[in-house]
């Protein structure tokens, strides 16, 4: 078992597809899940899902952060 921040899901992912690390994205409501994706070089969109997680994703240098699911696609194809 690999403990948070760790890349390892994203290079199974990325291994599975086949594709390279850097063509994912990784979304999440953590600043973990950041840090995560961050590490492998992989896009992060942050999911503000509660009140104040906008600051928190923005402070890790998320490269997008939304604040309602549908924003989701237009984050996407702007990473």
């Amino acid at each position: 078992m690999h403990s948070k921040p760790s890349p390892h899901l994203i290079e199974k992912a990325a291994e599975t597809l086949p594709v390279e690390p850097d063509a994912c994205t990784l979304i999440g409501d953590q600043t973990n899940d950041m840090q995560e994706a961050r590490a492998i070089g992989a896009a992060s969109i942050g999911y503000a899902n509660k009140p104040g997680k906008a600051d928190d994703l923005s402070a890790t240098s998320a490269d997008a952060v939304i604040a309602h699911i549908h924003e989701l696609t237009e984050a996407i194809r702007a990473n």
